[in-house]
């Protein structure tokens, strides 16, 4: 069972999805998904028995999930009860105060104490919906516009996604090249065009569930891409997974 809720209004400028997942009890073998890369960071909370992240097993408690450059696999076993939220690209910074690369290593005691009060409420919170509310109020108490990035960046991003050179963007917003990637690092821990990578492959999948049809070829040149092959690479080497295995999953 998976719930996803996308806020609306104020919390929106910071908050891509608000999220509730669960595995039957009767689950016999475990099961292995991806998280797929997007450029954001955000928290996860296991409110049941320990998950795997790649190779690292992480008891029930609060588990912040760092920007990557690729998807990471998450194993989940029977009963397991999972909360969590996404934030926006840079917005993770604001929050936390630093640019978190590894769980929560470094995070402020006073921000992880009040992550971890909420921890304990989710656990005694039955029901998606529920948690999904929970979190919700949580986050307008605790996540305010100030921790979200400049409007520079968030022109910046809009631009390099879809730029064909990186170097028009820095033009358009009357940036140096080395301006826009030390916003970019600082804020996401990625260049420009990592970003850009990033974000290709997320949109090829997200075409792809809302398409399955489509020419692998066509949505190769609607995404960016210089032919079919560079896709399948990209998607390889950043989603871990082909464009047609992906296919075959959905």
């Amino acid at each position: 069972m998976f719930s996803l809720f996308k806020p609306k209004g104020q919390l929106a400028q910071a908050i891509q999805g608000l999220w509730s997942a669960s595995v039957e009890a009767q689950q016999r073998a475990p099961l292995t998904r991806w998280l797929h890369a997007d450029g954001c960071s955000g928290v996860l909370f296991n409110l049941g028995p320990p998950i795997r992240l790649e190779e690292k097993s992480y008891p029930s408690g609060v588990i912040v999930l760092p920007v990557n450059t690729t998807a990471r696999s998450i194993t989940l076993s029977a009963d397991t009860q999972l909360a969590g939220f996404r934030f926006n690209p840079g917005v993770s910074v604001g929050f936390f105060g630093k640019l978190v690369r590894r769980d929560a290593e470094g995070i402020d005691a006073s921000l992880l104490k009040k992550l971890q009060l909420l921890h304990q409420s989710l656990v005694t919170t039955s029901g998606h919906n529920a948690r999904l509310v929970l979190m919700y109020k949580w986050l307008q108490q605790h996540l305010g516009i100030d921790n979200c990035p400049p409007q520079l960046f968030k022109d910046a991003i809009e631009l390099v996604e879809h730029a064909q050179e990186i170097g028009l963007v820095s033009d358009e917003l009357a940036l140096s090249q080395r301006q826009l990637e030390r916003q970019f690092k600082a804020l996401t821990g990625m260049t420009p065009k990592q970003w850009q990578r990033t974000i290709r492959v997320k949109n090829t999948f997200m075409a792809l569930k809302t398409q399955p049809d489509i020419e692998l070829a066509a949505l190769a040149v609607n995404q960016g891409f210089s032919d079919q092959a560079h896709m399948t690479r990209e998607c390889k080497t950043i989603g871990k997974i082909t464009p047609k295995q992906y296919l075959k999953l959905l």
